[in-house]
């Protein structure tokens, strides 16, 4: 068994929160792990942060028709997918790497993660106060073929990955909360940047 299958993950994570417990954020400013923050413009539900990938996920209609992912302080070396098998070969993040090679790493990830053959858009820089890191569009389908858009925003910042992926159904679900998206990813930024 070679991939996790999108329909098992998530079934998997809303198991798991359902255990743990899951958190109302938003509106307002929302802290990603103690790391950078973002504005929310409406009431999101927080997911669990998983310490061990370092992710934080959001939702506003449920994980399986839209989420929002926060990466936090990846470290080089580090892969955004859990595997207790240390010998897996899973992607991994370099310190290192140029804007494309990040875009690339977040696009492996995803794929190991069971979406299929995402392709990555309008790749541009983008601010990421105080630093100027990379945002891009992408498209992707689920294992059972639902069409699905995303947007993602990455930077290093002190040789640490710190990232936002949006994913939903191309159909509807997308463009719903796409004003909101657009408005969260404008206000990514690092605390000591936050009031300039």
């Amino acid at each position: 068994m070679g991939h996790l299958r999108f329909p098992v993950l998530v079934l998997s994570l809303l198991m798991v929160t359902a255990c743990l417990g899951i958190e109302k954020a938003g509106p307002g400013v929302f802290q990603a792990e103690k790391s950078y923050q973002v504005t929310l413009g409406k009431s999101w539900t927080a997911l669990p942060f998983d310490a061990r990938t370092n992710l934080q996920e959001m939702t506003i209609d449920g994980v399986l028709l839209n989420v929002l992912v926060l990466g936090t302080d990846i470290s080089d070396g580090d892969a955004l997918i859990y595997s207790a098998d240390p010998k897996k070969l899973v992607p991994r993040f370099r310190a290192g790497m140029t804007d494309r090679e990040i875009v690339e790493f977040l696009r492996d990830s995803l794929e190991y993660n069971g979406l299929v053959d995402v392709k990555i858009s309008n790749l541009r820089p983008d601010e990421f106060p105080p630093e100027t890191g990379v945002r891009f569009n992408f498209t992707t389908k689920t294992q059972i073929g639902l069409a699905m858009k995303g947007d993602g925003k990455a930077v290093i910042f002190d040789d640490k990955l710190f990232f936002l992926l949006f994913v939903a159904p191309a159909e509807y679900y997308y463009d719903l909360h796409a004003d909101e998206v657009e408005s969260i990813f404008d206000s990514a930024r690092f605390p000591q940047s936050a009031s300039g």
